[in-house]
C-alpha cells in the first residue's frame, strides 16, 4: 500500500534532478540578437566602437545613453600603455560577419574619463574604467537609452532582471567567433557583489572579449535602462562599472560644454576683445630611452573667457633621431592633438616648433585648467632631452 510520502530514493532522484537544473541555469553565455530587434530599444542604441592606439587597432562596444550626442563605454577600450586614443569611430546597431567600412561609421569628436584611471586589471582601476564620448553641436549618434543616476541598488538586487549587450569577438572567452554581430547575455535576475566603489562582479554570467564597453541594462518600469558598463570578465564571471553620481556629473559637464547657456540679458554693446595667455615650461630633463611610459610637462591656464579662438605651441626637444619621439598635447577638456608619432625611418634630428597652430583641434572648447604635453622616446639608443615649450591660448 502506498503512502502519500515519496520514498527516500525518490527524494534523492528529485534532489539530483533539481541540482542538474540549477547547474544548467547557472552559467549564462551570449546569444546573437535577432536582426528584427535591432530597430527597437535598447538594441538600436548599442554599437561597435573602434580605436587606434600606438599604431594598433582595437574594437569594443558602446551605447548611446542619456542624450543622443553621448556615447558610454569603458576607458580601457580607449587606452593602452599610457596612451589615449585620438581616433575613435562608432557604428550603431551593426550586425554582420564583417567589419563596417569608414563610411558606415561616425567620428567620436572627443571623450571624458577619470584622470586617475591607470589601465591596470585591478578592482581600483575597474572602478574608474568608464568614459563618455560625444559629438558636436546638433550632431547625433542615434536614439539614446535612459540611465540610472545611481544604479547600485538595482545591480545588487536579486530580483531585478539584467542583461548585457555588445559585440564579443570571442564568445565566452573561447575560440568561438562572435563576428561583428550584436549579442545579448541574459536577461537574468541575479545579484551582483560590490567589489570596490562602483565596480561590481557576478559569477555565472560570461560575455567575451570585445564586449568591453557594452551596456549592462536593468529592468525598470517595464523597460531596460542603462545601469552599468561592462569592464571585465572571464569564462565564468563578469565585472561592471556601475553608474553613480560621478557618471552623472561627467555627462552633465559634457552637455554644458556642448550647450552653453544663452544670455538672458542683451549683450553689452561695447566691443568685446579677446584675451591671450602665454605659459612656458622650461624644466629641462632627459626622456627615458626606449620606454612605453609618457612623461608630461604642464601649463596652468586660468582666468580666460570660456571659448578658445586660437591655440599655438612652441616646442624644443633635442635628439639625434626625431623619429624616436611620440608627443601630444591634451587640453583640460580632454581634446588631444598629436604633434609627433614615432617612425623608425625618420632620421632627422631635433624637434623644434615655433608657434605651431593647433586652433582647429581646440577651437570653441574651454581653456582654463591644466594643459599637458606628453612625451616619450620610443626606441633605444638615442637619448632625447626636453628643453622648453610655450603654449599660447587666445579666447573670448
Amino acid at each position: 500500500m502506498h503512502s502519500g510520502r515519496p520514498s527516500k530514493f525518490a527524494c534523492l532522484v528529485v534532489a539530483f534532478a533539481s541540482l542538474i537544473a540549477v547547474q544548467v541555469r547557472a552559467q549564462i553565455y551570449p546569444a546573437r540578437v535577432s536582426a528584427n530587434l535591432l530597430d527597437t530599444a535598447p538594441y538600436s542604441s548599442t554599437g561597435l566602437v573602434f580605436t587606434e592606439i600606438n599604431n594598433d587597432s582595437y574594437r569594443g562596444s558602446a551605447v548611446i545613453a542619456r542624450d543622443s550626442r553621448l556615447l558610454y563605454t569603458c576607458a580601457h577600450v580607449l587606452y593602452d600603455l599610457g596612451q589615449w586614443s585620438t581616433d575613435v569611430t562608432f557604428a550603431r546597431r551593426w550586425n554582420s560577419s564583417s567589419s563596417p567600412s569608414s563610411s558606415q561609421m561616425v567620428v567620436v569628436r572627443g571623450y571624458r574619463f577619470y584622470s586617475s584611471y591607470g589601465g591596470s586589471a585591478s578592482a581600483r582601476d575597474f572602478s574608474l574604467d568608464f568614459a563618455i564620448g560625444y559629438r558636436n553641436g546638433g550632431a547625433s549618434f542615434g536614439p539614446a537609452v535612459d540611465v540610472f543616476d545611481d544604479a547600485g541598488t538595482a545591480l545588487r538586487s536579486a530580483s531585478t532582471k539584467k542583461m548585457v549587450l555588445g559585440y564579443p569577438a570571442s564568445i565566452d572567452y573561447t575560440f568561438t567567433s562572435g563576428g561583428y554581430y550584436q549579442h545579448r547575455t541574459g536577461p537574468v535576475a541575479r545579484a551582483m557583489r560590490q567589489s570596490e566603489d562602483s565596480y561590481h562582479t557576478v559569477s555565472g554570467i560570461s560575455t567575451g572579449g570585445g564586449n568591453s564597453g557594452g551596456p549592462v541594462l536593468a529592468e525598470r518600469s517595464g523597460k531596460y535602462d542603462l545601469a552599468a558598463i561592462l569592464v571585465s570578465g572571464t569564462r565564468t564571471t563578469m565585472g561592471v562599472h556601475g553608474l553613480d553620481s560621478s557618471a552623472v556629473t561627467m555627462a552633465k559637464n559634457i552637455l554644458a560644454e556642448l550647450d552653453p547657456p544663452r544670455p538672458t540679458t542683451p549683450p553689452d554693446p561695447a566691443p568685446f576683445t579677446s584675451q591671450t595667455l602665454r605659459r612656458s615650461n622650461t624644466s629641462a630633463f632627459n626622456l627615458a630611452d626606449g620606454t612605453a611610459t609618457y612623461t608630461a610637462r604642464t601649463f596652468a591656464i586660468t582666468g580666460l573667457p570660456n571659448s578658445i579662438t586660437s591655440t599655438k605651441l612652441s616646442v624644443r626637444i633635442d635628439t639625434s633621431h626625431r623619429g624616436d619621439l611620440d608627443v601630444y598635447l591634451r587640453s583640460p577638456s580632454g581634446r588631444v592633438r598629436w604633434i609627433k608619432k614615432h617612425k623608425l625611418s625618420e632620421t632627422t634630428d631635433h624637434l623644434k616648433l615655433t608657434n605651431a597652430n593647433y586652433t582647429s583641434t581646440f577651437s570653441g572648447s574651454k581653456p582654463n585648467g591644466t594643459w599637458r604635453l606628453y612625451m616619450r622616446d620610443y626606441y633605444d639608443g638615442d637619448r632625447a632631452r626636453f628643453q622648453s615649450a610655450t603654449l599660447t591660448v587666445v579666447s573670448r
